[in-house]
Formats: structure tokens, C-alpha cells, sequence
């Protein structure tokens, strides 16, 4: 027998011994030594799987961990421990790298615990969590439900974190913006009633653009609350105190209005009758009033609207004017 021959049959019994030694020494509780151990029996026959499983219970690092764990099942794909492990480890660095602020490698490797295991919960609650789309969120969260119809993590996410995202028009001018917010970008008018100083001074809204669709406004708004308001809005972002204040005293009592817009209503008209408008007027030098700190009561509003002077021009039903005043007869 050759030197070579007698390696050849040494081999596989100094790798057992030396993973069973490997394996005692873990229980002991020394890992190093353990690891040590171990790394020996793997170099001495790779193709031990139980060396590659020990390996990957005594690295340190998650990286390790996976290759150890991929080695295993590359020599034996179906090692349901090391599958269950695998996936695990890689839900493990993605949350890492997540961590990290580097979500495409964290999407990455929740990608490949899910092509392991596709009914893996915490996999996919990771990968919708971070998914670049909110459509892709949407299916990977419905997929938890459908295997966890109870899961309150795919729940919020749902009705929170991931809205359909909808385009949305600018109430004046109709123009498609996504999500609008404070101010259209089209027509530049205010949307919001909640900061009467945003109506303090030129506001640079393109009064043209607001003007025209004062008559579908109008029309709108002998049946629609929310045009009416629009069209109380239209009037304040053109510097018509006297026909806004109207406009939306009228829609403040029509029924079911939210106590929140009625009290905004209030403090602009609040302002406009103690003589210091907060509405956009043509003088450059305006008093302004800081709203109040503390929430005013809902019935002294009531009271306040209900009695605001208001011009002898005709007005329809509503408190609208039945036809726009041109620039020149502007209050």
C-alpha cells in the first residue's frame, strides 16, 4: 500500500474523529476551540454534511453562517434543517442591511429566502416592507393574509403603509397633481382654510387660471358642499373678503359639516370683523391676527358667521353670488 493509499483511508476517519472531538468541545461551551475543530474536519473531507451544519452553528457572522449552509445543500438539497436555516439566515442579513440603509441588497437577499421558502412569513413581511412599489407591498402583504388571515403586521402595512397611490385634481382648477396638498402647482391657489395668514398679501396665485372656473364653481355649489367651499376658497385666493366670507358662511351650516372646517371658517371671519382680515387684501401694508391658542367655542362661531355683515349685492339661496364680480368691482 502506498503513502498516498494509507491518507486516502486515513482521511474520512481523522475528519469523523475530529468532528466528533469538534462536537464535544461545543458542549463543553468552548466555540472557539470548537470551531477550530470543526473548520479541521471539513478540510480534511468536504463532503461531510454533518461537518457543514456544525460549521455553521459555531461561525460567527450571518455570512458565514449562509455559506456553510449552502454548502450543505449542495450536497444534499433536501436537508430540512439546513433549508429552515438557510432561510432564516437570510431573512436575518436582510434585516441587517437594513439596518445598514442598503435596502437593495436587503431586498435581495429576502428575494432569495423567498425562492427557498415562499410561504416564509417573516420573509415576506421583511420584502414588502421594503419593496421598491407600493403594488409589489400590496401583493406581498396579501400574500401573508392569505397564509395568516389573522397577521396584524400585513394588516397595518395595508391600510397604513402602503396606500394605493391616486392621483388627485385641484378642486379649482382641475388640474391632475398627485396628492395636493397646501397649494396647487397649476394655479398656484391655496387649498386649505386651516392658516388664514396663507391669505395675508399677494399669494401669487394665477388669477386668470382661478377666475375661469368661477361659473362651474357656481353652478357646483347649489348642490355640492365640498364646491361650495372651493368656491369660498377661489374667493379668498382672489382678495374677495366680503363674497369668501359668504360663500363659506354658507357652507359651514349646511348639514354634517366637520366642527374642524367651521371653527377655520370661524377665525377668518373672526379676523374680518375685529378689522384685521386675514384675508388677501390690495393694500401692501395689512394688520394680521395670530390665531387664538387655545380652540374656540363651536357655538360663539355659529354666532359670529351667523351674524357677519354682509354686502346688499343679490345672492343666491346659498350665499353665493349668482354671477362673478368682474376685477374692477372687486370689495
Amino acid at each position: 500500500m502506498t503513502v498516498a493509499d494509507s491518507l486516502a483511508v486515513a482521511d474520512p476517519i481523522t475528519a469523523a474523529d475530529l468532528l466528533r472531538e469538534g462536537i464535544q468541545t461545543a458542549d463543553r461551551g468552548n466555540r472557539m476551540k470548537a470551531r477550530f475543530l470543526v473548520r479541521q474536519a471539513v478540510g480534511y473531507d468536504p463532503a461531510s454534511v454533518p461537518a457543514w451544519m456544525w460549521l455553521a452553528e459555531l461561525v460567527d457572522s450571518t455570512e458565514e453562517r449562509i455559506d456553510c449552509l449552502r454548502q450543505v445543500l449542495a450536497r444534499n438539497p433536501r436537508v430540512t434543517p439546513a433549508i429552515t436555516a438557510l432561510v432564516t439566515a437570510l431573512v436575518t442579513q436582510g434585516a441587517d442591511l437594513v439596518a445598514q440603509k442598503r435596502p437593495a441588497d436587503a431586498r435581495q437577499a429576502f428575494r432569495q429566502a423567498l425562492h427557498i421558502d415562499p410561504a416564509n412569513v417573516p420573509a415576506l413581511l421583511w420584502a414588502a416592507d421594503t419593496a421598491p412599489t407600493p403594488d409589489e407591498a400590496i401583493s406581498l402583504y396579501g400574500r401573508v393574509l392569505t397564509l395568516d388571515p389573522t397577521n396584524e403586521l400585513a394588516r397595518a402595512g395595508l391600510a397604513v403603509r402602503f396606500r394605493p397611490v391616486v392621483e388627485e385634481r385641484c378642486p379649482i382648477c382641475q388640474a391632475g397633481c398627485p396628492r395636493v396638498e397646501r397649494t396647487c402647482p397649476t394655479c398656484r391657489a391655496v387649498l386649505v382654510l386651516d392658516d388664514p395668514s396663507a391669505f395675508v398679501n399677494p399669494i401669487g396665485c394665477d388669477e386668470e387660471a382661478v377666475e375661469a372656473h368661477l361659473p362651474r364653481l357656481e353652478k357646483a355649489a347649489e348642490q355640492d358642499t365640498a364646491a361650495l367651499f372651493t368656491l369660498g376658497l377661489a374667493y379668498l385666493n382672489l382678495g374677495r373678503s366680503s363674497l369668501a366670507t359668504r360663500t363659506l358662511k354658507a357652507a359651514v351650516f349646511r348639514p354634517g359639516i366637520d366642527p374642524q372646517v367651521r371653527e377655520q371658517v370661524y377665525r377668518i371671519v373672526e379676523q374680518q370683523v375685529s378689522g384685521k382680515s386675514s384675508v388677501r387684501v390690495r393694500t401692501p401694508a395689512v394688520a394680521t391676527k395670530e390665531p387664538p391658542a387655545v380652540p374656540f367655542d363651536l357655538s360663539e362661531a355659529d354666532t359670529i358667521l351667523m351674524n357677519v355683515d354682509t354686502p346688499t349685492e343679490p345672492i343666491t339661496p346659498l350665499g353665493v353670488k349668482s354671477s362673478p364680480a368682474r376685477r374692477s368691482a372687486r370689495p
